[in-house]
């Protein structure tokens, strides 16, 4: 137990003790309960101002520190509660002055008494739920954090450092013209719809579109843009249908299915369609 605890629970053990000699007398329910509530308010305290400052710290070194340092969420939760342990040190004594101020009632415990085992049980099991019903108050501060904020700010770094590597000098190191970065959002399971997967029932299809991050290289000139729309356009009809571009993209080894990409067209085009009528608004 943590230091200041034990000092908490031996000070208000002994408050209000008597030394009367003789015989140790049995002490009565009322003052069992007594006791076991004069430990368990303090340790109330306690637990709240342990678990909150633990979760507080911990999503502020996760969110901060561990972001640049890439440290794991266990090792911020591992360094808060190293924040908690030592501000509960520090304010111990606040502690027991609030908890002395309520003027609780006094059990009136003698020495010899506090030795009994029912003394020493009925202490015990007041200071634990004291403690747990604090740590489940001080766990409420949950409910208005965004428990999700360091993760996000951990995939952000990932995804930089991954358009970093490819963009800046994956083309250069296959020798490639030109780059360009997509990242599929919302991939779908071909657990989930098995009739949309690849061949063969199994691999990944195309999802439900693709978002560009970006273009590094030589760009593409005119004469190279018209040659490669030929090759789509197999019939020569001067567009490309979704049937030349699903099989345009089958031939670069995209496992597409042609929902996928007639999806992916219509996309494109609800999101022109707006740009054109904010643009014209």
């Amino acid at each position: 137990m943590n230091p200041v605890l034990r000092r908490s629970a031996r000070l208000l053990g002994f408050r209000g003790c008597s030394n009367t000699a003789g015989p140790v007398q049995v002490p009565t329910r009322l003052q069992l309960r007594r006791h076991a509530m004069t430990l368990a308010v303090p340790m109330f305290g306690f637990g709240v101002m342990d678990n909150l400052v633990m979760i507080q710290a911990g999503e502020a070194i996760d969110a901060s520190i561990g972001v640049k340092l890439g440290l794991a969420t266990m090792t911020s939760a591992a360094m808060g509660q190293i924040v908690s342990d030592v501000s509960g040190t520090l304010s111990g004594g606040a502690v027991e002055a609030i908890a002395t101020s309520l003027g609780l009632p006094h059990a009136g415990l003698t020495r010899a008494q506090l030795g009994l085992r029912q003394v020493k049980v009925s202490g015990t099991l007041g200071a634990a739920v004291g403690v747990g019903c604090g740590c489940v108050v001080g766990m409420s501060c949950l409910l208005f954090m965004d428990l999700e904020k360091a993760e996000r700010l951990k995939k952000k770094v990932e995804l930089r450092t991954l358009y970093a590597t490819l963009m800046e000098e994956g083309h250069k190191s296959i020798g490639a013209e030109h780059c360009a970065l997509f990242l599929l959002d919302e991939p779908y399971d071909p657990k989930v719809e098995p009739k949309r997967a690849g061949e063969g029932g199994e691999g990944g299809g195309l999802g439900i579109f693709l978002t560009s991050l970006g273009w590094k290289g030589k760009e593409p000139t005119k004469q190279e843009l018209d040659r490669t729309f030929k090759e789509i356009d197999v019939d020569q009809s001067s567009n490309v249908s979704s049937v030349e571009l699903y099989q345009a993209l089958r031939t670069q080894g995209w496992t597409a299915e042609l929902g996928d990409v007639e999806a992916m067209i219509q996309a494109v085009c609800d999101s022109n369609s707006n740009s054109n009528s904010n643009s014209n608004s």
